[in-house]
């Protein structure tokens, strides 16, 4: 499959899903992101996601939310005056578990997820990563404040690696800052 065939073919996938979420909104609850990202190499970029709430469950045992993310990434690094730039789409299944409550009704939740992504570019920060196909890992903390809980911050560990599928297949790390908010 040619590289732009592929591309049109997952970016349609991504529309439909958020689509398909989004007409649920009323229901189970909707989000949108913004998040800082700071990786290996100098880079640095910005991803935006839309969020949708699939199941939520808070019994006497555990308080937790399972969310389907989509996002968008655009990665830059500038290394020698030579400037880099990546594009990342994924849709990603997310796990927030709900880890404690504050007194002043904010929550700290602990965030697990895997999803699969599509990287643009195969070589960046000087690193060949094997395919346009990508596995998104990530494992966070975040706390819910503000009115009704609505406002979300959080810090993520994120790691982008296509399995072993292809080789090379050296990973990508990042660190991020997220700010969300839910509607």
């Amino acid at each position: 499959m040619s590289a732009v065939k592929s591309q049109s073919t997952f970016i349609a996938l991504l529309l439909v899903a958020i689509s398909v979420f989004s007409a649920q909104s009323q229901s189970r609850g909707s989000a949108l992101a913004i998040d800082y990202i700071q990786g290996e190499g100098g880079t640095s970029g910005v991803k935006l996601a839309y969020l949708e709430r699939l199941m939520t469950s808070s019994d006497l045992l555990a308080s937790f939310d399972v969310s389907l993310e989509a996002s968008i990434n655009l990665w830059d690094r500038e290394k020698y005056h030579i400037k880099e730039t990546n594009l990342v789409f994924a849709i990603s299944p997310i796990l927030h578990y709900q880890v404690m409550s504050l007194k002043n009704g904010a929550a700290i939740f602990a965030e697990l997820g895997i999803g699969v992504a599509y990287v643009k570019n195969k070589v960046f920060v000087g690193k060949n990563i094997g395919s346009h196909l990508q596995f998104e890992d990530r494992i966070g903390v975040a706390m819910k404040f503000g009115e009704k809980n609505k406002d979300i911050i959080a810090l993520r560990y994120l790691h982008y690696s296509n399995a072993g599928i292809k080789r090379p297949n050296p990973g990508l790390d990042f660190i991020s800052l997220s700010f969300t908010r839910l509607f």
